[in-house]
């Protein structure tokens, strides 16, 4: 437990070393998970408090989960497919550690709590965290010289995701239409009344 505490601090403080550790450390995939499902299960408890409604805690953990590996995969295509370095040597796997791993800045999420902490402001200040350790995550784990290429990657991927949960959306949107249609009752028969001649 105290590993972990103490990588979620040097990730968010943005230390470089920590992507290039934990990027070859296969036990960590259960640490970035944790981290992950905390940060989605904050937000979860805000809404829930919001609402009074208990049903958006597991509803943000699964979505930030399934969110996360989509994100990765997208950073992960764009970055070895298109914007590959020589350097360039990733799995998508240790991808997801890492990615994982960014996201410990949005921790801190949970000092809405404190009553006086404004709200919209402390989740600008997360966002911006979040992106920057996000973007240094991404130029350690593909061993990018540039951070500028970390940065594209990062923005293709995000457009890549938001493609496809555009395309996912659509197409769950005519499923639902097409099953909502229902044969019409009005079905008029025609009486063909056949005469026999007398």
């Amino acid at each position: 437990m105290l590993q972990i505490i103490k990588r979620i601090i040097r990730a968010a403080k943005l230390d470089l070393t920590l992507y290039e550790e934990i990027k070859f450390d296969k036990t960590a995939t259960r640490q970035a998970i944790f981290i992950v499902a905390s940060c989605s299960s904050f937000l979860g408890v805000f809404l829930s408090i919001a609402s009074r409604n208990l049903i958006f805690i597991p509803m943000y953990i699964i979505s930030g989960l399934v969110s996360w590996y989509i994100l990765t995969y997208c950073i992960y295509f764009v970055g070895t497919k298109f914007l590959k370095s020589s350097q360039t040597n990733v799995d998508h796997r240790s991808l997801l550690r890492t990615i994982g791993f960014s996201y410990s800045p949005g921790l801190i999420i949970f000092l809405f709590l404190i009553p006086g902490i404004e709200l919209n402001l402390l989740i600008l200040i997360v966002k911006i965290w979040m992106l920057s350790s996000l973007v240094i995550a991404v130029q350690n784990t593909f061993g990018y010289k540039n951070v500028g290429r970390a940065i594209g990657v990062c923005i293709i991927g995000w457009i890549v995701q938001i493609v496809f949960y555009i395309i996912l959306g659509t197409l769950l949107f005519i499923v639902k239409k097409s099953s909502n249609k229902t044969p019409s009752k009005d079905l008029k028969l025609e009486d063909n009344r056949i005469s026999i001649p007398g």
